[in-house]
């Protein structure tokens, strides 16, 4: 995924916790799942049938006005809370990937019929009034009161976060919690993609004025494999399962993620700023996809052809 010309220019592995800490899943409240006859959840996963309009769909069913006051507001309980990070990790759960590469493993924007479908089913999904999208202007600065404090507070069955919120935020909570995985674009879709969200996931490289490359090389290695052996592991099984995660199913969901976290360098190197500027067309409330990112695509075309020559360059120095 994270390759150019052939060859991977960035390390993401057990030497940065961040692999797992910003992977992002579907969190859910036990509790208002009984309440509101929620189908088995874990079960609709297993059956390949947890899709991005599964997750809708049941958005939709649970709502109440706990105020009384006649208006969709913070006080409310809702069907699913988030934030606009979340929106990146649509894309990537879904299939769709921004960049693409050419027979020589060159960058090229790609831009099919399947983005403009997601983009329209995430619009409807953020319209949902069901939903507390906590990016709308009117919620933004109260972001962490609204959809952390709804879900801590039995305000949303659905949660959508990073795996760094259950230790931070999460770990006071009464009501137990599950997690899922993002949900498939469909059911035809082979198998479920986690995400390590590109606004907070970091990205190792070796730079050019690196004097000794085999030494930073050695040094990376020695950091991976010690990573592998003493910090990750104590992590998955001492910090997650051991204290935010009780149930079985929750602790395979885990799992799964460990064998299916997928890259886009579209999102990571941001040709253009063009992840910046689709996550703005959501907030704004943009209805005309095409158009507006229209405007962007070829600023990022140019940027993509500038990142593969500044790469080829910096190969053939290598070689050199």
């Amino acid at each position: 995924d994270t390759s150019i010309l052939g060859v991977n220019y960035f390390y993401i592995g057990d030497m940065n916790l961040n692999t797992w800490t910003q992977s992002y899943v579907t969190y859910f409240n036990k509790k208002l799942a009984v309440d509101y006859d929620i189908p088995d959840l874990y079960g609709t996963v297993k059956s390949g049938k947890w899709t991005f309009d599964e997750l809708t769909r049941l958005t939709k069913t649970v709502y109440k006005d706990l105020n009384g006051n006649g208006e969709y507001d913070e006080n409310d309980l809702y069907g699913l809370s988030a934030c606009s990070v979340c929106i990146d990790c649509f894309w990537i759960s879904s299939g769709v990937r921004f960049i693409s590469k050419d027979a020589e493993d060159g960058l090229t924007l790609s831009i099919d019929e399947k983005v403009y479908n997601m983009w329209e089913r995430m619009a409807a999904l953020l319209d949902t009034p069901e939903m507390l999208y906590t990016d709308r202007k009117q919620d933004t600065k109260m972001r962490d009161t609204y959809d952390r404090g709804a879900f801590t507070e039995d305000r949303a069955l659905f949660f959508i976060e990073g795996l760094c919120v259950a230790s931070n935020k999460l770990r006071d909570m009464e009501t137990d919690y599950g997690i899922l995985p993002y949900p498939k674009y469909d059911e035809a879709q082979a198998e479920y993609h986690t995400v390590a969200s590109p606004w907070h996931m970091t990205l190792f490289t070796v730079p050019l004025t690196a004097a000794d490359a085999e030494r930073s090389g050695a040094v990376l290695n020695a950091l991976a494999y010690y990573g592998k052996q003493l910090l990750t592991g104590a992590y998955y099984d001492k910090t997650l399962t051991g204290q935010y995660f009780r149930d079985e199913d929750s602790l395979a969901t885990l799992g799964r993620m460990a064998a299916t976290r997928a890259y886009d360098l579209g999102l990571y190197i941001q040709p253009a700023n063009i992840n910046k500027e689709l996550i703005n067309m959501f907030r704004e409330g943009s209805k005309d996809f095409a158009s507006n990112f229209a405007s962007h695509a070829d600023a990022a075309k140019t940027a993509l052809t500038q990142t593969d020559a500044a790469f080829s360059l910096a190969a053939e120095s290598w070689k050199k």
